[in-house]
């Protein structure tokens, strides 16, 4: 997932023209990033939103939102890193295998705007 923010000048302003431009084309509720997270550990994340969202009629997605963090932290899903680990050869590589979503790197990053929420 691409974070929601720009290049240019204050982050802050950027990412809210860009959920305010999601928002004003009818979007009820926009989920964006504030930094670039993996595609694998996006596509889990996304996976738990949208389980917990679909679950109930009434669920908004600020609780989904919450669901799917507290899923991430508490090990419910895990991934090769592999990727992400940078040089320090085959042992580098064992220990990010290990590594877990847990880590609030990959859930941290998500927030939910929007009036539906």
């Amino acid at each position: 997932m691409k974070r929601a923010v720009g290049a240019i000048g204050n982050s802050r302003p950027v990412r809210a023209l860009l959920s305010r431009a999601f928002l004003y084309a009818g979007a009820r509720n926009v989920v964006a990033s504030l930094w670039q997270v993996s595609g694998e550990a996006t596509a889990v994340f996304m996976q738990h939103f949208y389980e917990h969202l679909q679950r109930e009629d009434h669920f908004r997605s600020t609780h989904a939102l919450a669901e799917a963090k507290r899923r991430m932290i508490n090990g419910e899903s895990s991934m090769s890193l592999t990727s992400h680990v940078r040089g320090g050869g085959p042992d580098a590589k064992s220990d990010a295998t290990q590594r877990c979503l847990a880590h609030l790197y990959f859930w941290s990053a998500f927030v939910v705007t929007g009036d539906g929420i």
